[in-house]
């Protein structure tokens, strides 16, 4: 839990590689960018994608092999 919460964070301030743009607006990004951000498998990356899913942090764009996620906004 305490990871999905971090993995969030991260993604939401935008660090690794550019989740957001230059005007903070929110960007799509991918279980590779989690996966690169975390430094962790893709399978872990899957796993947390896939819990803040379910609480309602983040939100599926499209599916597929190169599926696209992005941070719900609250």
């Amino acid at each position: 839990m305490h990871e999905t919460v971090c993995t969030l964070k991260c993604i939401e301030k935008g660090k690794g590689r550019t989740m957001m743009d230059a005007e903070g607006l929110r960007r799509r990004f991918t279980k590779h960018d989690v996966v690169e951000l975390l430094k962790i498998t893709p399978s872990k990356a899957y796993a947390i994608i896939r819990q803040l899913q379910k609480d309602g942090k983040i939100e599926l764009l499209y599916g597929g092999k190169y599926s696209k996620y992005r941070v719900v906004k609250q």
